[in-house]
């Protein structure tokens, strides 16, 4: 299943604090974790980004975010993460849903 996770990271952690928890993840093998995907991973100049990415359990999708908590304990202001789809695809299915909900009067 695809999801899209929106994150935004502390500006109160030290650069390198925050660059070394992510060495330290990607050199054990922890990131990405076991069962995702990691489709995209973007950040934008101002401290925040998403990443989309694939994921077969919800174990999987907890362990992608945990990780870094645990990595660097506050190393995040918010983060959202939400199962996604194409658009073209969650359009269709809203049209088919619109013609079999009875129409009130």
């Amino acid at each position: 299943m695809l999801f899209i996770q929106y994150w935004e990271l502390n500006e109160e952690k030290e650069a390198e604090d925050i660059l070394a928890a992510g060495e330290t993840l990607m050199e054990s093998g922890l990131w990405p974790p076991e069962g995702t995907e990691i489709i995209r991973w973007d950040m934008a100049n101002d401290y925040w980004g998403i990443t989309v990415f694939e994921a077969d359990s919800y174990e999987a999708v907890d362990r992608g975010t945990e990780l870094w908590r645990i990595a660097l304990p506050g190393i995040f202001t918010e983060t959202r993460t939400a199962a996604a789809a194409p658009v073209g695809e969650v359009m269709a299915q809203h049209a088919e849903m619109i013609e079999k909900v009875p129409k009130r009067e």
